[in-house]
């Protein structure tokens, strides 16, 4: 039951992302970048979203990872991540 639903619920994703795609002219609204077998990464050229597509072990899922930020310049910085700092005693 569950895997009926997971499934359903796969297919219903790639559903939403690939109608709009399909109905867009030129490159198209969402392009996805292949990982091989274990699966994709999905962007959104509108509007900045992505979203990874993977499969493992015979499932398969879709996550959200948020939105792009465009930049200035080529090779800009957008977003650095930051090594904490060590907590003292």
């Amino acid at each position: 039951m569950r895997k009926a639903i997971f499934a359903t619920l796969v297919i219903l994703c790639v559903l939403v992302v690939a109608i709009p795609a399909i109905a867009d002219s030129g490159i198209g609204r969402y392009q996805a970048i292949n990982f091989g077998p274990g699966g994709a990464l999905i962007i959104d050229t509108k509007d900045g979203h992505f979203w990874v597509w993977a499969v493992e072990y015979g499932q398969s899922a879709l996550f959200y990872c948020g939105k792009v930020k465009p930049g200035k310049k080529i090779m800009e910085v957008i977003y650095e991540l930051k090594k904490p700092e060590p907590k003292s005693k």
